[in-house]
């Protein structure tokens, strides 16, 4: 399937040349990312590609879990309160 870009679209890649395009989709709620096909060597650093590897590799293995925003943010406010007890007080 080929689709054409619109004038907003092609405006938005002109302001960011080689950068990815964030685009939502108000009807379906859907959000997207436009890439070019031939981007520049380093469009995101190694780390996001090594990150997107290994989740590549832990749905392969069946190591996933429904998404729960409010599990998450609960997870990751223990995590943030486990990190504040290990470093030291900055005002003492």
């Amino acid at each position: 399937m080929e689709i054409h870009l619109t004038d907003e679209i092609r405006h938005a890649l002109e302001q960011n040349p080689g950068e990815p395009v964030y685009i939502r989709d108000d009807q379906s709620q859907k959000h997207y990312v436009l890439l070019e096909a031939t981007p520049p060597p380093k469009v995101f650093p190694d780390w996001f590609h090594a990150a997107v590897e290994e989740g590549a590799r832990d749905i392969e293995a069946g190591r996933v879990s429904p998404w729960d925003p409010d599990e998450i943010m609960r997870l990751g406010r223990e995590r943030l309160a486990r990190r504040k007890q290990d470093q030291p007080d900055a005002r003492s």
